[in-house]
């Protein structure tokens, strides 16, 4: 990368970073773009060359967000843990509590409208935010398919598209409700997901060097 390519990545960071705190702070219709521009030391036009529009900035931090959590659980799916429900825990914490670093709850429920006002769906927008998620649930349970965890009959894509919609659901009713905590939407996912793969286990195998007990 150039030092020219540099800087207009770091500028490019820098915009979205003042966005995302004006946002949170005073709300997507509350904040202008020469807000940002001053907030983030650069000239109107310099916004406006990056992103166009507001909506334009909205999907930048959206793009930014898929990029750099994509890194982390790509890094989760190489190693995970070796207990399955374990696994479930931590994946479903990268999900979520990883979801609000850069975005805000208020953030989150402007980006669902500004999808939906521009003509799109909640399933356009599902497939924009969330769609590879189904992808890399799967590649978990694959993992611990292979493990014995599963039995090898399941199918994985239906698993995986059925986990992530509980953990769709619950997100998005945490976003767009104001009472609940993130810790409890965190914990209704996890035993949802337990609870969906529990009939799908692999059962022990039977210890053929275990003799029966002689009866007294």
């Amino acid at each position: 990368m150039t030092l020219r390519e540099k800087q207009k990545a770091r500028r490019y960071r820098e915009i979205i970073n003042a966005a995302a705190m004006l946002f949170g702070k005073h709300g997507y219709s509350n904040t202008t773009i020469e807000d940002i521009a001053e907030q983030a030391f650069v000239a109107p036009g310099t916004v406006y060359n990056y992103f166009g529009t507001k909506d334009g900035i909205l999907q930048g931090i959206v793009e930014m967000h898929i990029t750099e959590r994509r890194a982390e659980r790509r890094s989760f799916l190489k190693a995970p843990p070796a207990d399955f429900d374990e696994a479930i825990v931590v994946f479903v914490s990268l999900l979520i509590d990883r979801a609000f670093v850069l975005v805000n709850r208020e953030i989150w429920r402007q980006i669902l409208a500004s999808s939906i006002s521009r003509g799109g769906s909640p399933e356009d927008f599902h497939d924009d935010v969330t769609g590879a998620l189904v992808n890399q649930f799967e590649r978990m349970f694959k993992t611990f398919q292979k493990r014995g965890c599963l039995r090898a009959d399941v199918d994985l894509k239906h698993l995986s598209e059925a986990a992530m919609g509980i953990a769709d659901f619950h997100f998005y009713r945490y976003v767009c409700q104001d009472n609940g905590s993130i810790t409890d939407a965190k914990l209704r996912i996890v035993r949802q997901i337990q609870m969906l793969v529990e009939g799908l286990r692999q059962p022990p195998s039977p210890n053929i060097s275990a003799r029966p007990t002689p009866e007294a």
